[in-house]
């Protein structure tokens, strides 16, 4: 009965994703995950995790391309499970998967984003690698200087 009800409760879980040259890296935005499982091969990728009592899974999405899964790696911190896949190729991805069944729980993440002109397209999401989230908190101070329009009486 536990497991129909587990079953029953598993979601697919919405991935936001941006590239580089050479990666590719997906976040599934969610506070608190437990119990988490990523899996690689190379040209699918698996995620399960809990997280509010509710389970989520992704079981082998076709990705666009292949990737080299002993270069590809994952973390989980309090807010989110952030994955980089290694491409194989460095080329451009249209989309990250292929099964259009997917493409409403898939966005894009615009914080991340680069177009391949960028100069940033070469380079690491930061703080991946020294084990911090850099650049993934808010917009703070984007808005400055909008304030008030004063002198506008008429």
């Amino acid at each position: 009965w536990r497991l129909l009800q587990a079953m029953a409760a598993t979601s697919t879980p919405t991935l936001v994703w941006a590239q580089r040259y050479e990666k590719v890296f997906v976040t599934f935005e969610m506070i608190k995950c437990e119990n988490v499982s990523v899996e690689f091969s190379e040209g699918l990728l698996s995620l399960e995790a809990t997280a509010n009592g509710k389970v989520y899974k992704l079981e082998n999405m076709p990705l666009f391309s292949e990737i080299v899964t002993e270069e590809s790696k994952w973390k989980v911190n309090d807010r989110a499970v952030i994955i980089s896949m290694k491409k194989k190729e460095a080329i451009w991805w249209d989309v990250l998967t292929k099964e259009k069944s997917y493409k409403r729980f898939i966005k894009v993440d615009f914080s991340k984003w680069c177009e391949e002109e960028d100069k940033e397209y070469t380079g690491e999401v930061a703080g991946f690698d020294d084990g911090g989230m850099g650049g993934m908190g808010g917009m703070g101070g984007m808005m400055g200087g909008m304030g008030g329009m004063g002198g506008m009486g008429g």
